[in-house]
Parts: structure tokens; C-alpha cells; sequence
């Protein structure tokens, strides 16, 4: 991983979207990293809940594998706030996440 981010972030594998919410409510993350597919609740569903229920403006940047015509913007008109497609280099993902001030604090 890239140097900066391996020295000044900490990373969060979270395994469900119950779980995921709540730490996002009780936390101070600079940016989350978003699948658009995931069980129970997709990543557009969760950005809603984010961005509606929680009323957070925290940066969410899509990764993901679709490339679909049409996702990136409905994922932005959504309230995300960047989408990077896999496959994507190490640079690239570190790059992304940089740009929203990640470093400072979480990721």
C-alpha cells in the first residue's frame, strides 16, 4: 500500500452493513470505500442511508467491478463522490482516497 496511507490510516474490514452503519454513526472516517454489490443492501441503497438517514457528508468513493454505461453518474447523482473501477493499480486506489484528505485521521 501506498507509504503515506500505510502510515497514517487505519483501514476498517467491516463485515456486514448493520455493523458498517453503526461505525460510520460512532467514528471519525475520512472517506469510505464503497462496493456497489453487496448482500442485503447495496452500495446505492447504503449511500442513501448515509447520506438521508445519517446525514453525513463524509466522502464515499465507489470501488467496484461494474463499468456499466450509466453507473458513475447515477452513483454521483446518488451522493458519491468518486468511482474507480477495478482492476485498479495500488497508485491509483492511493491517489483516489489522497484526494479526499484521507490520512489525517481513518479510512
Amino acid at each position: 500500500m501506498h507509504n503515506r496511507l500505510r502510515e497514517k490510516c487505519l483501514f476498517a474490514n467491516i463485515p456486514t452493513w448493520e455493523v458498517a452503519l453503526e461505525m460510520i454513526s460512532n467514528n471519525n472516517y475520512d472517506v469510505i470505500l464503497m462496493d456497489l454489490q453487496m448482500p442485503k443492501m447495496d452500495g446505492f441503497q447504503a449511500t442513501i442511508e448515509i447520506r438521508e438517514n445519517l446525514k453525513m457528508d463524509i466522502p464515499i468513493m465507489v470501488c467496484t467491478t461494474n463499468s456499466l454505461v450509466g453507473e458513475k453518474s447515477k452513483s454521483i447523482a446518488l451522493g458519491m463522490d468518486d468511482y474507480i473501477t477495478k482492476p485498479y493499480t495500488e497508485k491509483q486506489l492511493a491517489h483516489t482516497i489522497l484526494r479526499y484528505g484521507a490520512g489525517n485521521s481513518n479510512v
